[in-house]
């Protein structure tokens, strides 16, 4: 199981840092491994790592545009 971004790293302020910086190696490896779960993995999974508000609509991101 994988920590979500947010709890992988909670010092790095959602933003640049995930796409640029320290942040960016983890949260692509999340994005992969999240896209390859199946639906009702994800429904759980999300539900037991609610997203902060800075992090709002993650989830349904990932799954409208999964990691191929």
């Amino acid at each position: 199981m994988m920590l979500p971004p947010w709890k992988q790293h909670p010092d790095i302020p959602r933003g640049i840092g995930w796409r640029m910086g320290r942040g960016e190696d983890s949260y692509n490896q999340f994005y992969q491994w999240f896209s390859r779960m199946d639906s009702d993995a994800q429904i759980i999974y999300a539900a037991e790592n609610p997203e902060p508000d800075e992090w709002s609509g993650i989830y349904e991101r990932i799954k409208s545009h999964p990691w191929l």
